[in-house]
């Protein structure tokens, strides 16, 4: 009896593909056979299928013999008596599976020698640790066990604070406000921030304790609700006008669709003094009127006080009176932001650390402003200087300035790289770029700078007639910025790179 029945498998897969080898040569299609089955794409070509085709509903395929098997109908004495889709000898019988044995979170439930759907969330304990454990009861994916269910039923599956979105079944990190119950989604690591943690204002919010039920309508009042643990404040969309300080406070300002414009005459929008420990995002601040105060952003030390700290990203700085931003020994962090028509300078950073990357610094300055798009200045220690990745164009600056980036006062080597500094307005001897002590690689200037990999190249920018500075697609500079270059993003929080190498400026093409 055990002679005649090992071996019984491979007799009837070698027949199963004679009969399919003959059914090609009389021109007949195997996927018209009802008991035709493939799973893969590489074996359904074989067969002039062009897609996987799978069996009825109880049936497994054999992809071997790409026939539809019926669990528990072969008999046999021991697994080399099985097929690879039935691999088990259970009572005798070939199955799919043997207990906890053989199935998937696709169909995690074995029963009557087959796996099956899941019915309930125990049905998938097994997948608990594979972030599989919850049994989807509708859609697509019923009867599968998933990272997180759909609808209501999937409300707390998703229990890692970095990922608490629920996508077709996956969690993942936050991407928008509205995906948060507290409306704030801290983009940087996908984590809702939660709500009794974060200080709300609104437009003629008559609220003193700022809560989201009841916001405040200045930013003086959301200051005051800053603590250890209320330390975000969700600026909601509209215009604001105030001139706001930040002394010894840790604080996150997220202002994406709202705008600040300073009231009082030679008032800066925001300023970090210090001890200052301050991250502002999405928030516009404009038109600050006056003389030399009138800065959009001023981080500075006014005394002997700990540095203060200034994190700008993705913010629009434009048509202040003075310089867009203003740092004076202050530690600095500028990405992804506009710098634009600020009559003083785009951007004038005097001694500290900064790191200033992904950034569009155009017609700033003037025929009578000591800076044009950057002023660096008293850089007189080794640390953190870094400029890279940024457009620079159309900026102007008085007579024998160097209107695009200009070094002063730098006794140290600082080295910049993968920037656009092109067509700044510059009179009387001044340049592009120039001062001691200031390098630059990679990059595209309208002057020739000695340096590896620059070039004169017209940037071919998409249409700066309308200040639009991204590059088209026919620009020089795709794929032409250091090929050790490692940022991540762009201008736009684009992938980079596109192509083989990352793009010069800002902007990285994308298809």
């Amino acid at each position: 009896m055990i002679v005649s029945v090992v071996g019984k498998y491979a007799r009837a897969r070698a027949a199963w593909i004679a009969i399919a080898i003959a059914g090609l040569a009389l021109g007949c299609r195997q996927v018209d056979n009802g008991a035709f089955c493939c799973t893969s794409a590489d074996t359904c070509a074989k067969f002039g299928v062009t897609a996987p085709n799978g069996c009825a509903e109880g049936l497994v395929c054999d992809d071997a013999a790409h026939a539809c098997l019926v669990p528990g109908t072969d008999h046999c004495s021991g697994p080399e008596d099985c097929s690879p889709a039935l691999p088990f000898c259970v009572n005798q019988t070939c199955a799919q599976c043997d207990g906890a044995m053989g199935c998937s979170a696709a169909a995690p439930v074995c029963a009557d020698l087959a796996c099956g759907a899941c019915a309930a969330e125990g049905d998938c304990a097994a997948y608990v640790a594979s972030d599989l454990g919850h049994c989807e009861v509708a859609g697509a994916k019923a009867g599968q066990c998933v990272a997180c269910r759909s609808g209501a039923d999937g409300a707390g599956d998703c229990a890692d604070p970095a990922a608490p979105i629920c996508d077709q079944n996956a969690c993942r990190g936050c991407t928008a406000d509205s995906e948060c119950a507290s409306n704030v989604c801290d983009t940087s690591t996908g984590a809702c921030v939660a709500e009794n943690t974060v200080i709300y204002l609104a437009p003629g919010g008559s609220g003193t304790d700022c809560k989201l039920a009841t916001p405040c309508g200045t930013f003086a009042l959301g200051l005051a609700q800053v603590t250890g643990l209320r330390k975000t404040i969700k600026v909601g969309a509209g215009n604001y006008t105030e001139a706001v300080t930040i002394g010894a406070k840790t604080v996150t300002i997220l202002g994406a669709g709202a705008t600040l414009t300073p009231g009082a005459i030679n008032g800066a929008g925001i300023v970090v003094t210090d001890g200052g420990n301050v991250r502002v995002a999405g928030l516009r601040i404009t038109n600050a009127v006056g003389n030399g105060n009138a800065d959009g952003l001023r981080c500075a030390l006014l005394s002997s006080g700990p540095t203060p700290v200034l994190d700008v990203e993705a913010m629009m700085i434009d048509s202040n009176a003075a310089q867009g931003i203003d740092a004076s020994m202050c530690q600095l962090t500028v990405r992804r932001s506009s710098l634009a028509s600020n009559a003083g300078g785009g951007l004038t950073i005097a001694g500290g650390e900064w790191t200033v990357e992904n950034n569009m610094i155009y017609i700033n300055g003037g025929l009578s402003s000591i800076g044009g798009g950057v002023l660096v200045s008293q850089i007189t220690t080794v640390g953190m200087h870094v400029l890279r990745f940024n457009t620079i164009t159309k900026n102007g600056a008085g007579s024998g300035v160097n209107a695009g980036v200009e070094c002063s006062s730098v006794t140290v080597p600082l080295a910049f790289s993968n920037s656009i500094v092109f067509g700044n307005q510059v009179q009387g001897g001044g340049k592009q770029v120039g001062g001691n002590n200031c390098s630059w690689t990679y990059s595209d200037i309208s002057d020739t700078v000695n340096g590896m990999g620059n070039t004169t190249d017209d940037p071919g920018f998409a249409d700066a007639g309308q200040n639009n500075y991204h590059l088209s697609t026919s620009s020089l500079l795709e794929d032409k910025a250091d090929p050790a270059a490692t940022l991540a993003v762009d201008f736009d929080g684009d992938v980079r790179p596109q192509g083989t190498a990352r793009d010069i400026g800002a902007d990285e093409i994308t298809p």
